[in-house]
């Protein structure tokens, strides 16, 4: 429990990867929090998530262009450069990411259908929310026992096909307060798209 708290010191909520991966943990460690599982159709999923994590691209470190990019980006986007590879990790070894088997669709979908039996079975009903995005603000706001945004529409953001523009955005906001504002436009620019679209090619 240390632990956890001293991870989570400061904040009420965790979504997403990498807590993802200790729902479990999480949800025993902390036995009065709500749970909020969220489902859709398994082969819309997969469309979306392969789209996403076939963007994730990788970086030979044996060549030396591809070590003098990893060193410069790791000085200049730390945070970006490792959440890229905690997500290779994440997509080699994780049983909801496709089961370890992104070109198998059928593997992959009954990956996320038996993790989704899972949580319904580990997490008590009253403390758990099955819920799909397409609800909106109704049902998520009533479990967690908040009003909801009056007049605001419901987020809809990290479609499949949007992932790479949101990767290129992560680089240039952290590349842009070191480089300098001037700098940034032209420097940050040709840096993060060298890196990104010379050196690394995309997983398959």
């Amino acid at each position: 429990m240390g632990q956890w708290d001293a991870a989570f010191a400061g904040y009420r909520a965790t979504v997403d990867f990498p807590a993802a991966n200790f729902w479990a943990e999480l949800a025993d460690a902390y036995p009065k929090a709500k749970v909020v599982l969220t489902v859709r159709d398994p082969n819309r999923w997969y469309d979306s998530a392969s789209k996403a994590f076939g963007s994730v691209p990788t970086i030979d470190t044996s060549t030396a262009p591809g070590r003098l990019a990893s060193k410069a980006m790791g000085l200049l986007a730390p945070k970006f450069w490792d959440a890229l590879f905690a997500m290779q990790e994440m997509q080699e070894g994780s049983g909801v990411t496709f089961d370890g088997s992104p070109e198998d669709r059928e593997r992959a979908t009954e990956g996320f259908e038996e993790h989704i039996r899972e949580v319904e079975e580990h997490v008590s009903p009253e403390r758990l929310l099955v819920y799909e995005v397409r609800e909106g603000w109704g049902a998520l706001c009533a479990f967690l026992g908040v009003e909801a945004p009056e007049g605001e529409s419901f987020p809809h953001l990290n479609e499949g096909e949007q992932f790479p523009e949101l990767m290129r955005r992560a680089v240039l906001s952290e590349l842009a307060p070191r480089l300098g504002k001037a700098a940034a436009a032209a420097s940050a620019l040709a840096l993060g798209w060298w890196a990104l679209g010379r050196v690394m090619q995309p997983t398959s």
